[in-house]
């Protein structure tokens, strides 16, 4: 928890989308670690990046930070957002619009510290001294670098490219001179042309950073040993110790802790030597590991201690904290930290009793914040999975008040933000008088047991819409659980999601009559997506997966808002989607108009399935709580931009239907 010292503000919109953050924005603990320390283990290295809505970009720094005295200074400042992409389904380079900051490397004489760097439009690697103020452009690719690595030796840097992306644009636009054929390179929800596809190479290459000449990388012939991840013991470099698949084929298969030495390996088998997050060898020779206890736990984390060998590990403490990318500095372990209301820190963690000791915090101005109390509900699903969800009541409640209850999908580990998407902000929509669920969907079916394959795992997940019946009975859960505190009118309840999280929102509106209103980010799962908006190749896809294909019937009745538009009385819902992505939205939307059912939508240009623009996204946040405060409080900005807004929205109210006949039955 956040020490609260002095007198308190109420937060803003500004407060959070400028906030200052490091790593990737990932609330997993076992993502990449976010920071990097040098070889002397005296410094860390940390890509800060700050939004900021009135110029609508954002702001980077390299910041180097003094483990000996705490001491603080930027090495680089500058540089254009970097955002997240994939090969997806066959097309290469499909972007997300998920904002990020460069991986960190030290060279191995800890003088230098590599980076990622965009400028112009194009990635390259930079690099920056730890003595002095010298910045630097090492790479000078006519393509994006992808990532990068130091040379043994320190004097060259390797970089991974993908010079075909702009060969194969070019060979599409020249097509289309004689017309594109439609075929699987088609992604026609988002683009009216073929896209690169996922077979264009990627090449390596290394340039000498004395003499600047770029030379290709020769293909290794070592193979990967599967212990690619092992760690020496200290004082025995033969004695190892790794993580490792328990089913090596398997899709999400659980991973164990090992180890190995003249001896043999040895092998962790106690339940707590899985969904390890972290190990480091000690010095007496036993293996220090967290944990992640996400579901049965609450979303908690343990630290164990295991001495190789038969017997079982002893867990030494556990945490409400989300510990990511730990590094062990006796007696402490070093660790980016997230809790509920405390934005990402670097903290030193003590190994005895995990007790937190705060060591950077890039908003310290945070502490200045009025939060309210966060309380853990524990949930499980109709088929026994375990979820959770973290309820989060105004800082102005009394006990006796009633509030109207928001559902935030569909992860809630370390701080509060605004869900999955971030568009729904949870301590703003607090302070705003709302009970705010955080909902965190429990496992999926397909991973207990593990799948033999992706394909196999999606499969088991649709079959009679299991993973959709698992979330909405475990929020169903929640919900019941949050208003049994005492703290939630049951009749002014209301749902948002993005991606998964709406798939779950158009699956309860469909099951349940306790919905007063609904916001989505992304919509929706309809026939019309899964069998020609998403193109030939997706298409194809999904009829592997199970879904009904063009004309069948299959599951839509229980799962399509569009199918269920005459028969269910759906409440208001607003759609705020991106350009890239509307289109998945037209079926729901022109059923929905057709039979008179409240909705609306807004479509934000130059974006993705994540919204990346900090002005748009604090349009977002304002839209959620004017939506929110019309149809649960009957209250209206008065601001004249805003009347047009208000004006649809009376009409629209004109249209709600009693909630009681919404679905037949008790």
């Amino acid at each position: 928890m956040v020490e609260q010292q002095g007198p308190q503000r109420a937060v803003t919109s500004r407060d959070i989308i400028e906030l200052r953050d490091f790593g990737d924005p990932w609330q997993d603990p076992s993502m990449e670690r976010p920071f990097a320390l040098s070889p002397d283990r005296r410094h860390i290295a940390i890509a800060l990046r700050r939004a900021d809505i009135s110029s609508n970009s954002y702001c980077y720094g390299i910041l180097l930070l003094s483990l000996d005295d705490g001491t603080r200074r930027l090495l680089d400042v500058g540089g254009e957002p970097l955002t997240m992409s994939s090969d997806y389904f066959g097309r290469a380079d499909k972007p997300n619009g998920t904002v990020t900051s460069s991986p960190l490397a030290w060279s191995p004489d800890g003088q230098w510290v590599a980076y990622m760097r965009r400028d112009h439009g194009r990635t390259q690697v930079w690099r920056a001294t730890l003595e002095g103020n010298t910045a630097e452009q090492v790479t000078h690719a006519p393509v994006d670098v992808r990532r990068f690595s130091w040379s043994s030796d320190g004097t060259a840097i390797r970089f991974t490219t993908r010079p075909g992306i702009p060969d194969a644009i070019a060979t599409i636009a020249e097509e289309g001179r004689s017309g594109f054929h439609f075929d699987e390179r088609f992604w026609p929800l988002s683009a009216d042309r073929p896209l690169p596809q996922g077979d264009v190479p990627f090449v390596e290459q290394t340039i000498d950073l004395t003499t600047h000449a770029v030379s290709s990388v020769q293909a290794s012939s070592v193979r990967a040993s599967g212990k690619d991840n092992a760690v020496a013991r200290p004082d025995d470099p033969a004695t190892l110790a790794w993580l490792d698949k328990d089913q090596p084929t398997a899709f999400l298969s659980p991973i164990r802790l090992k180890t190995s030495s003249e001896g043999g390996e040895k092998v962790c088998s106690a339940p707590a030597c899985t969904n390890v997050t972290g190990f480091w060898w000690d010095r007496d020779g036993t293996i220090l590991f967290l944990r992640d206890d996400s579901y049965s736990g609450g979303g908690r984390l343990s630290l164990y201690r295991w001495r190789p060998g038969p017997m079982s590990p002893v867990r030494l403490w556990q945490t409400d904290a989300l510990l990511i990318g730990c590094v062990l500095l006796e007696p402490s372990l070093l660790c980016a930290q997230e809790a509920a209301d405390q934005p990402r820190r670097l903290v030193r963690v003590a190994v005895n009793d995990g007790a937190i000791t705060p060591f950077f915090d890039p908003n310290p101005e945070w502490i200045a914040i009025r939060t309210g109390s966060v309380e853990t509900l524990a949930v499980v699903s109709a088929d026994g999975a375990p979820g959770f969800a973290r309820l989060v009541l105004p800082p102005s409640h009394h006990p006796g008040e009633h509030h109207p209850l928001v559902v935030v999908q569909y992860t809630s580990r370390g701080f509060l933000r605004g869900g999955t998407g971030d568009e729904y902000p949870i301590h703003l929509l607090a302070d705003r008088g709302y009970a705010v669920l955080s909902f965190h969907k429990p496992p999926q079916p397909g991973a207990d047991p593990p799948s033999p394959d992706l394909d196999s795992f999606v499969r088991r997940n649709l079959a009679g819409l299991a993973e959709r019946q698992r979330n909405f009975t475990a929020l169903d859960a929640a919900i019941d659980a949050a208003i049994a505190r005492g703290a939630v009118d049951p009749e002014r309840v209301a749902i948002t999601g993005l991606s998964d999280g709406a798939s779950t929102v158009a699956y309860a509106l469909l099951q349940s009559r306790r919905f007063a209103t609904a916001i989505l980010s992304t919509c929706c799962d309809e026939p019309s997506f899964t069998q020609y908006l998403s193109g030939p190749a997706y298409a194809a896809n999904t009829e592997k997966w199970g879904y009904p294909g063009y004309g069948e019937e299959g599951f839509w009745p229980e799962y399509s808002l569009a199918q269920n538009a005459e028969q269910v009385a759906t409440p208001p819902i607003l759609i705020q989607a991106s350009d890239e992505e509307y289109r998945m939205a037209l079926e729901t939307v022109a059923a929905l108009h057709a039979a008179q059912r409240p909705i609306d939508m807004y479509v934000f240009p130059n974006e993705m399935h994540v919204k990346w623009q900090p002005e748009h996204r604090a349009a977002i946040y304002a839209r959620v709580i004017d939506w929110l405060d019309f149809w649960q409080y009957g209250k209206e900005d008065a601001a004249p931009v805003k009347q047009e807004q208000y004006r649809r929205w009376h009409a629209l109210a004109e249209s709600v239907p009693a909630r009681a006949s919404a679905l037949p039955g008790p």
